[in-house]
């Protein structure tokens, strides 16, 4: 059985094998979630820093959004996958194996790879969709759209409605000046 460490850096290899551990271990559901945790404050740390006034409500909402996304994103796919393509898994496997292909984001605070950490995150999430689920390379990119899909639709259910109450508010505090 391999550390927390190991597995990381399998994920980040897209190392099948890591990641069908992972999901066969149910002990690694704690992995999981502190690796997203971390995930989710180092890319806040750098959008929280370019908002140094609202540090603190911008990671906390990095850390909300992050944890929202990766249990409907695997939820949605948990969904699809067994629901449209008959495949056998169940949710806290999905949720294990989702957690990992977060590992790339513990790159994110660095400036200037955003768009390297989003294209591997999409390479781990592929890797992980299609060993959980046991799918071909087709059935797992329809999954995987699916699935982020779902977590745009569902963010912008909640970010639109949160963004217009902000602006309200903002605006109601500065006209009260």
């Amino acid at each position: 059985m391999q550390t927390m460490t190991q597995r990381v850096i399998g994920a980040l290899k897209l190392d099948t094998a890591t990641y069908e551990e992972v999901e066969h271990d149910p002990n690694a559901m704690r992995q999981a979630v502190i690796l997203v945790a971390v995930a989710a404050l180092l890319s806040g740390l750098i959008g929280a820093g370019l908002h140094a006034d609202n540090f603190v409500t911008g990671l906390l909402g990095q850390l909300v959004s992050t944890f929202v996304g990766w249990l409907v994103w695997a939820f949605v796919i948990w969904l699809v996958g067994t629901k449209l393509f008959a495949a056998e898994a169940d949710l806290p496997e999905m949720l294990r194996v989702t957690g990992f292909a977060y590992a790339p984001a513990l790159f994110s605070a660095i400036p200037c790879v955003n768009v390297l950490v989003f294209f591997w995150m999409l390479a781990t999430g592929f890797v992980a969709v299609r060993a959980g689920l046991d799918l071909d390379n087709g059935k797992t990119i329809v999954t995987i759209v699916v699935g982020l899909v779902a977590v745009v639709a569902v963010m912008m259910a909640i970010l639109i409605p949160l963004g217009l109450a902000g602006a309200l508010l903002g605006g109601l505090a500065d006209a009260g000046r």
